[in-house]
């Protein structure tokens, strides 16, 4: 798994944070970690974080495509469900990417029921200036917490 930071300074929403401004960012982050079956939140409550999974791709080069989509199936029953983000300078390899992807997280879980193949994908093509394809999906939030130990 790559360092928070590492990603933090990837992500084209803070990429012009100098280092100073990336370091207290990061001390105000937390780390969650999840074992199978546990809930961030639930559908319905007001959150004060975000969870997303997002697929991006910058192109520099003038004349080069850039594609980036996120791909998902659901539970038939619960609507939990699987997501994958990719990545490529076409739109075929990357849906050609989501789909083999999610066959074979599909194939590897034979017992449940899982919905049709969804995708969102975003092209950009650069014509000079650098350019992002990028595609964002909310998977999660959580709710409001409350410190009643005073300050």
């Amino acid at each position: 798994m790559e360092d928070a930071e590492v990603v933090l300074r990837r992500a084209p929403l803070f990429e012009g944070l100098d280092e100073e401004s990336a370091r207290a960012l990061r001390r105000q982050m937390l780390d969650v970690k999840l074992s199978r079956g546990e809930h961030l939140f639930l559908e319905g409550q007001d959150g004060d974080r975000l969870y997303v999974v997002m697929a991006e791709q910058r192109v520099d080069r003038p004349g080069r495509e850039g594609w980036a989509g996120i791909g998902w199936v659901q539970h038939e029953e619960t609507g939990r469900g699987l997501f994958v983000e990719h990545e490529a300078n076409s739109e075929r390899q990357v849906r050609d990417d989501i789909e083999r992807s999610l066959s074979a997280l599909m194939d590897a879980r034979p017992h449940v029921s899982f919905g049709a193949i969804n995708a969102v994908v975003q092209g950009v093509r650069c014509e000079g200036t650098p350019v992002c394809a990028m595609v964002v999906a909310v998977y999660e939030a959580s709710g409001w917490t409350v410190d009643l130990r005073g300050s």
